[in-house]
């Protein structure tokens, strides 16, 4: 694959070449952050993840936060955040 701007790695072949699939866009910040607290709080969730913007498309994606291991410590900042931006945003 030459251009894997747009791709992310989801796992490995036998021969340890990457497998590839799109990278989700959202059109709205809100909806990316949202979904990010979605998946940071889930208890599975070992990474935090956060959302940016694509220079590329113009689109919001998520992707690792510097490998930042979600804590306990760190899932209840989360959830303050949470809070607040559900009232921000009007989001019940």
């Amino acid at each position: 694959m030459n251009d894997n701007s747009h791709y992310t790695i989801y796992a490995y072949d036998v021969e340890r070449k990457p497998l590839y699939k799109p990278k989700k866009g959202f059109l709205t910040e809100i909806e990316a952050v949202l979904r990010c607290f979605q998946i940071n709080l889930a208890p599975h969730s070992i990474h935090k993840v956060v959302a940016y913007k694509c220079s590329k498309c113009g689109k919001w994606h998520i992707g690792h936060h510097n490998n930042i291991v979600l804590t306990e410590p760190e899932r209840q900042k989360i959830r303050v955040k949470f809070e607040h931006f559900k009232v921000i945003n009007n989001i019940k």
